[in-house]
């Protein structure tokens, strides 16, 4: 059994990569770790930190991205305050994007999910009553608001695996 090399960290945000070769652990520390599960151990060398006091608390691997672990990611406690981030271990590189116009949109993620071929992203706040449509560049790992729809009183919302429907979860019904 393997643990985390810092002892005072949680884990927050888990997501298998595409392969469902490796589990991905997200942290409070602002570090997201590669458990390899054939080997069973952390690979440190495979260790990615999104920044100084951000809690990663919601991991999203993308499909199809010729072999790649590409996340999308979602973290809070950094300033100013929540972060959209992509993750693109093989690069080991992190992109931070906002997620609303000035802080006027933004706010806690309730999900994140993404068309089978990755090519966009989408995440719910319910905060804002906001459902955002993202476009992701697979070549530069970046992504691009597109749409931003208002959705009133969802709290989180479900789509099938060829991302044909939506259903938009609230306290009472769907």
């Amino acid at each position: 059994m393997a643990s985390l090399p810092e002892e005072t960290a949680t884990i927050q945000g888990v997501d298998f990569n595409a392969r469902a070769t490796a589990v991905y652990l997200g942290t409070d520390t602002g570090k997201v770790y590669k458990y390899a599960i054939a080997q069973r151990e952390l690979i440190a060398s495979q260790t990615l930190s999104v920044g100084e006091g951000v809690s990663v608390e919601i991991l999203y691997c993308l499909n199809y991205l010729q072999g790649k672990d590409v996340f999308v990611a979602y973290g809070s406690g950094a300033a100013p305050g929540k972060e959209l981030m992509t993750l693109d271990f093989d690069q080991k590189k992190v992109q931070h994007f906002p997620i609303g116009d000035n802080d006027v949109y933004g706010g806690e993620i309730c999900q994140i999910m993404a068309t089978p071929d990755s090519e966009f992203v989408l995440l719910g706040v319910p905060a804002t009553s906001s459902f955002c449509v993202f476009g992701f560049d697979k070549y530069k790992s970046a992504l691009s608001l597109q749409k931003r729809v208002h959705i009133d009183g969802f709290r989180t919302f479900e789509m099938d695996r060829h991302a044909t429907q939506l259903v938009f979860l609230n306290q009472r019904c769907r």
